[in-house]
């Protein structure tokens, strides 16, 4: 993992709209965890897709989702320092 400062601005809350014609963008779940998601979805009775995306099969993205879990059951709180500290270099 890389502190790639176009990436970071790029992950922020809160995104602009563009010159290009994009709209802004708002992230209202992104300190809501995946596994909260999933909870809130099957206590509500609402239908997710429970599969992985078959695009996703090699993606980084799960490599890193799986040492984030394995760190979180080590050390309790650190997804969201890590977090915190991620939109922190970003902004």
């Amino acid at each position: 993992m890389q502190w790639n400062l176009d990436y970071l601005a790029r992950q922020q809350p809160v995104l602009p709209a563009t010159d290009g014609g994009l709209a802004r963008k708002v992230k209202p779940l992104l300190r809501v965890a995946e596994r909260e998601t999933a909870a809130y979805a099957v206590l509500r009775g609402i239908d997710y897709e429970v599969e992985e995306c078959p695009m996703a099969a090699g993606n980084t993205i799960n490599r890193y989702k799986e040492w984030l879990n394995r760190l979180e059951e080590e050390s309790p709180g650190m997804k969201a320092n890590f977090l915190f500290g991620f939109l922190e270099r970003g902004s």
